[in-house]
């Protein structure tokens, strides 16, 4: 395991260290972190010592544990660490990172006092320049983009307020950046139709108008996500920037008839969350095309377009949506153009990334 340190002036103040395990048992990996603070009482003589087998201060150690959880499929193959300092100026007091095979340890440190701590999970080394990370306010300005996005190691992050030296326990949970959609069920029966017996051939389904970039901190008040992927319709030279395009599409083995198909089709993208939808913000759609007697014709779908319960409207980030769609009728000749009622009945189930009990929509 490789490490990269970039220590506070003072880095006896105050070590962190974690140590990672899993449950193969739960939905969700576990890993207890162990937050070390030495006393800031200046020590005369003696009264200090350093184990030099394990290089580390072991005089007036104070622990704090904490659980820090993820979805289950995912992997961790880097982490980086940052305190900050939780005052007006928010400034970086300490950061690690540590990466390399399966990470079972690390160790970290930072001054005693208010601390902001922001763990941020699989941020590939070659896609940031962490020195130029001098504040809170500085990290939140650092985008991801679609494009170098893995959903088996997704980009996460988690962010909690500890004051280091008296809390006794924190507990974190890594979230991913990306929200994932999926085509859980689908049929087309045109029973009483004139091309009755027809079935939908040749079918794709895709992802339009995505966000293709997001901070690595979210904030509320910007929506925009700045470069939008499939804009409108299906892009080839969208889907080759991607170094997985499966993220954003997928081809239906077969045609889709009378009889009810469960595919899964899994697709991720990032949060599209803005309230009234405009040219700089457009609605994430699913969109299922294909052809009958020939003819290509789209069923675009716009995922959570109103609020629901506890979901805002539009895509969040950790969320799964689930869609399941019951053809009856010829779709639109343009995939930016929504569907005549009747056309479809439209399922939407909506849980977080770990399955809980989901919230339904029909329309």
């Amino acid at each position: 395991m490789q490490k990269h340190n970039k220590y506070s002036s003072d880095d006896k103040d105050r070590r962190l260290t974690l140590a990672f395990g899993s449950d193969s048992g739960s939905i969700t990996k576990t890993f207890l972190v162990s937050l070390l603070t030495i006393s800031l009482v200046p020590v005369l003589g003696g009264g200090c010592t350093k184990n030099e087998d394990e290089g580390r201060i072991e005089d007036d150690l104070i622990y704090t544990k904490t659980a820090l959880e993820s979805p289950a499929e995912t992997s961790i193959r880097c982490l980086d660490i940052f305190f900050f300092n939780d005052d007006r100026l928010q400034r970086l007091d300490s950061y690690q990172r540590f990466e390399g095979g399966t990470i079972t340890s690390a160790t970290c440190a930072s001054r005693s006092g208010p601390k902001i701590l922001v763990v941020l999970a699989n941020a590939s080394e070659d896609r940031f320049t962490w020195s130029e990370i001098n504040s809170l306010s500085a990290l939140s300005r650092i985008t991801v983009e679609l494009g170098n996005e893995n959903p088996a190691a997704p980009v996460m992050s988690a962010a909690v307020r500890l004051k280091a030296g008296a809390d006794k326990s924190v507990r974190m949970v890594l979230e991913p950046l990306m929200a994932k959609i999926v085509l859980k069920a689908i049929s087309a029966d045109f029973s009483g139709r004139s091309y009755s017996g027809a079935r939908l051939e040749n079918v794709k389904v895709y992802l339009t108008n995505v966000a293709g970039a997001c901070r690595m901190i979210p904030d509320s008040t910007d929506s925009a996500p700045g470069i939008i992927l499939n804009s409108g319709r299906l892009s080839e030279s969208d889907l080759k920037s991607l170094s997985m395009p499966g993220m954003l599409y997928h081809e239906l083995q077969g045609p889709a008839g009378t009889a009810v198909r469960r595919p899964e089709l899994e697709f991720f993208c990032y949060p599209s969350e803005a309230d009234r939808p405009g040219l700089g913000t457009p609605p994430t759609r699913l969109v299922i095309e294909g052809q009958i007697d020939g003819k290509t014709y789209y069923y675009p779908v716009e995922v959570n377009r109103s609020a629901l319960g506890r979901t805002p409207p539009g895509i969040s980030r950790n969320n799964r949506y689930e869609v399941s769609m019951y053809i009856t009728r010829k779709g639109s000749d343009n995939p930016d153009t929504s569907i005549e009622p009747g056309t479809a009945r439209v399922i939407l189930e909506i849980e977080d990334w770990t399955p809980k009990p989901p919230t339904v929509e029909k329309y």
